[in-house]
């Protein structure tokens, strides 16, 4: 399944290569928990410290989102379902507002 930015709003619009490393990024979430919680090894450092970056980037850019939509558009993103009962529309939206926040958290524009 292919992943559109609404183009409508050129305020969020991202280059498509931002757009889908920072989509691919939510979607390693799981991964970079892994790595903060397995440990501070010495060797790991530089590691941890990346995934910890990543994560707070993340965190903060779905502080722009609504409380009742955050866990719909990780879910949505992550495990690629249905985000919920609200609008379609209403989900894109506030998906596109969430990377777009998160390339800015990155500095990747």
């Amino acid at each position: 399944m292919r992943e559109y930015q609404i183009r409508a709003k050129e305020n969020y619009v991202l280059p498509r290569a931002v757009y889908n490393q920072c989509l691919w990024m939510v979607r390693d979430v799981n991964r970079l928990v892994r790595i903060v919680n397995s440990g501070a090894d010495p060797a790991l450092m530089p590691t941890v410290a990346a995934a910890r970056e990543r994560l707070e980037a993340i965190q903060a850019a779905l502080s722009f989102v609504p409380e009742e939509y955050r866990e719909g558009i990780l879910d949505g993103i992550i495990n690629r379902k249905n985000f919920g009962p609200a609008h379609d529309n209403t989900w894109k939206r506030w998906k596109q507002r969430f990377i777009y926040e998160l390339a800015v958290n990155l500095m990747l524009v």
